[in-house]
């Protein structure tokens, strides 16, 4: 995926990453590894849009520099937790 994809609300194609050739939705992770914790899923999604959108791709709307911004919001708040 090389184009950025205009999010509606609903699910992202953006939020399915591919491991070991197997396709994998980014709430699962959320779920799954972090026991469903809310700033833990943040921070792991917006790090999913910061790596896409330094491919070309990602969530049409959002830069890096907000992708980061928000990582260090959740960061911060898990910090305090």
């Amino acid at each position: 995926m090389n184009k950025k994809v205009k999010s509606d609300g609903g699910s992202s194609s953006y939020y399915t990453l591919t491991v070991n050739n197997i396709n994998i939705e980014t709430e699962d992770i959320i779920r799954d590894v972090f026991d469903n914790d809310f700033d833990f899923g943040n921070a792991f999604k917006s790090l999913v849009r910061a790596f896409l959108n330094t491919q070309g791709s990602g969530k049409e709307g959002n830069d890096l520099a907000y992708e980061l911004n928000k990582i260090r919001y959740s960061i911060n708040k898990i910090d305090r937790s």
